[in-house]
């Protein structure tokens, strides 16, 4: 089984940044991902504890479900994703278990 480590990091000056990682490597272009999230329908919480999203990123639509769990200080999500063929059927599944979207 495959996973991803992912880093975020907090940039006081991102433009220096920008321009450092523009000396060192090439631009390929701009990817635009749609994403929609979904929660139990009428969990009102910022961050509902039961969410999943419907991303749709060139051409393709995965959903991705993400378990978070703090292990010494550190976020480490185990992170599930699948793909759909039919984005408005998924909505349709998911609206029938009882999820609804929202915005984040």
């Amino acid at each position: 089984m495959a996973f991803e480590v992912e880093l975020k990091a907090h940039l006081n000056q991102p433009e220096e940044t920008e321009a450092k990682a523009a000396q060192l490597g090439v631009l390929k272009g701009e990817t635009l991902k749609e994403d929609i999230y979904f929660r139990r329908q009428g969990d009102t919480a910022i961050v509902p504890a039961e969410r999943f999203r419907l991303r749709r990123e060139a051409g393709r639509t995965v959903v991705t479900f993400k378990q978070l769990v703090e292990a010494a200080g550190v976020e480490v999500n185990d992170e599930i994703e699948f793909g759909v063929d039919d984005a408005h059927a998924f909505f349709q599944f998911a609206h029938g278990f009882g999820f609804e979207p929202f915005v984040v």
